[in-house]
């Protein structure tokens, strides 16, 4: 570390460090922690730092719940500058990126179906589509004419060798957007695409309830309600993306 050896110096220095490196619990801070960890574990294990007794395992770094949403403003910066992958993912509010994966035969009378084997819980989940988000995926198809590879793929977002785009092609449009250019001074958080399911989330909660945002999202159920509710509030969660929508487009 600088310029002393490995073996000199002291397991307090590394904690220090690490804790350091990750005291607010921001992702980068977090990455630093659980690299550094790794490193200083692997030198304890292997003989490449003292083995004395008082080396132990360094502790885990604790979990930080992230509760960023996106302000006004980083919403309007996203839908004039994002691709259709990106505004797609804004108006759904489902998991970041799930989107890419999705087929054109998994939608029927305006809904889609998630098959359980594309979706987290590993059950089926139904997502309005509302007009915006119809039309974001035409747009994005408009650009294969006739004869190319990808025209009437079944991939809503069709991608190479007859796959869907990848996450690093969205990463890409993502980071285009520059939404740090739309951060207040004073937030020291930095958006990330998965903190726009949160912020859908958290409109819905405020203008609905936290039962009808949880079928949004498709939570499960719970015990009770898994056994003798079978209602799948598809009336509720239809109003309620038509609502994020009103409030989206009205940004924009």
């Amino acid at each position: 570390m600088g310029s002393r050896p490995a073996d000199q110096i002291p397991r307090q220095t590394f904690i220090e460090l690490i804790r350091n490196a990750s005291a607010h619990g921001y992702e980068a801070g977090n990455t630093v922690s659980v690299t550094l960890t790794c490193i200083a574990n692997h030198g304890f294990d292997n003989g490449f730092l003292s083995n004395h007794k008082e080396w132990e395992q360094l502790p885990q770094q604790p979990k930080v719940r992230r509760t960023r949403v996106a302000t006004d403003k980083e919403l309007t910066r996203i839908l004039r500058y994002g691709s259709p992958v990106v505004k797609a993912s804004v108006f759904m509010g489902q998991r970041a990126w799930q989107h890419i994966q999705f087929e054109w035969e998994e939608i029927k009378d305006n809904w889609i179906t998630i098959p359980p084997h594309k979706f987290k819980s590993g059950r089926h989940h139904q997502v309005f589509l509302t007009q915006t988000v119809r039309d974001l995926f035409k747009e994005f198809n408009e650009q294969f004419s006739e004869g190319d590879k990808n025209f009437n793929s079944n991939w809503i977002f069709p991608g190479w060798h007859e796959k869907h785009i990848s996450t690093t092609y969205c990463h890409r449009d993502w980071k285009a957007v520059e939404v740090d250019k739309a951060k207040t001074k004073s937030e020291p958080v930095t958006l990330q695409a998965k903190d726009l399911r949160r912020t859908c989330y958290t409109f819905i909660e405020q203008h609905h309830n936290q039962l009808i945002v949880g079928a949004v999202a498709g939570h499960n159920k719970d015990a009770m309600g898994r056994i003798y509710g079978q209602y799948e509030y598809k009336k509720e969660k239809k109003q309620a993306m038509l609502d994020w929508e009103k409030y989206l487009l009205g940004l924009m």
